[in-house]
């Protein structure tokens, strides 16, 4: 395959125009009094994303490669040597092609056991945490099983528990196979354009609630996922509702970036 530059006056007139720019001075001022002092809204580093089953990919290398793989993951995760990701947001499966492909679902039945090792987020959160245990583990879901869905059709109760079901017993096998634990869960559906404030009122309360628990579910934080598109149409509806009990819940707004990484 030829690899050579087909067009090589374009270097030089690429040249030409830099040897010409002249730099400008810009004066920038910084107001402090106009700055966003919510503690939701601080920038705390960068995270990554496991989702759509592409983790899987990486995962053939720890069964194939061990050494490649584990080098792989401290390149990302490990202090001081590679990028430090701090955070590792989890998919939560549900058959849906979401993004680029089909993370698998949980729990495909409503009396099914759930089964947390049919994708490979668990497994490669669990890696990460191995190798920097100070790393935060986030929950998030892109769709649900038919299950769920159809339990709204009984009412919203039966709609919203079958929901914190599938949650629930996410959480406990995640931390039965994986010693998991999760801090953040993000509180609605993946970039949803409306809130679902009585989802978010259910989620906190069943948590906070919650008895006999593998860990303290009342320390699990609840997260609102944003795009950049979709940031002012957030917002707008943060103020139009003025529900001061629903930004108390929510601990943090992440912004959600393209390329997948997050600020948080």
């Amino acid at each position: 395959m030829d690899f050579t530059l087909k067009a090589p006056s374009f270097l030089k007139k690429f040249s030409e125009f830099a040897g010409k720019s002249i730099p400008i001075s810009m004066e920038i001022i910084a107001d402090g009094t106009q700055a966003n002092e919510n503690p939701a809204a601080s920038y705390r580093g960068f995270g990554c994303i496991t989702g759509s089953n592409s983790s899987r990919l990486l995962l053939d290398y720890k069964v194939e490669h061990p050494k490649e793989y584990e080098e792989i993951m401290r390149l990302l995760f490990q202090k001081d040597y590679g990028i430090g990701l701090g955070h590792v947001k989890i998919e939560l499966g549900s058959d849906v092609n979401t993004f680029s492909g089909v993370e698998p679902s949980t729990k495909r039945y409503v009396d099914e056991r759930l089964d947390v090792t049919r994708g490979a987020g668990f497994q490669f959160a669990a890696d990460a945490k191995a190798i920097n245990p100070d790393i935060t583990v986030d929950l998030i879901r892109c769709s649900e099983p038919a299950w769920v869905t159809k339990a709204f059709s009984t009412s919203q109760e039966h709609g919203l528990n079958a929901r914190y079901t599938w949650y629930k017993e996410t959480l406990e096998a995640a931390y039965r196979v994986y010693n998991l634990k999760f801090d953040f869960i993000s509180a609605d559906q993946n970039a949803a354009e409306i809130a679902d404030e009585a989802w978010i009122l259910y989620l906190r309360y069943r948590l906070d609630h919650e008895k006999n628990t593998p860990y303290d579910y009342r320390k699990i934080k609840l997260l609102h996922l944003m795009k950049p598109e979709q940031e002012i149409l957030q917002l707008r509806w943060l103020k139009i509702m003025l529900l001061e009990m629903l930004l108390m819940l929510l601990d943090f707004i992440i912004l959600h970036m393209v390329i997948h990484i997050l600020i948080f």
